[in-house]
């Protein structure tokens, strides 16, 4: 593992149908850093998967005394967020 900032472009879906690809995508990331920036931007549409999928790589890398800072969030995203309540776990790191 380094200890340089990888960045995470996400897709524009992150739905029930793509946590299993991500969630490759960020066990992948956590064996080569321990800092992230994800890019949130490209986001169209997300549920209720694609947030807990969000929240537990944010808890894994906290676990790893790692840091995540989110970035330029979708409007989409942040819809959904807030309607979760959880738009706060999503605010820079």
């Amino acid at each position: 593992m380094t200890d340089s900032r990888f960045t995470i472009a996400l897709g524009a879906n992150l739905d029930v149908s793509q946590v299993q690809e991500k969630y490759k995508l960020f066990e992948d990331a956590l064996a080569r850093a321990s800092s992230f920036t994800v890019d949130l931007s490209s986001i169209n549409r997300i549920d209720t998967a694609g947030i807990q999928l969000l929240l537990a790589f944010k808890k894994e890398v906290q676990f790893r005394s790692g840091n995540v800072t989110w970035t330029a969030p979708a409007q989409p995203f942040l819809d959904v967020a807030s309607q979760l309540g959880l738009a706060h776990e999503f605010e820079g790191h």
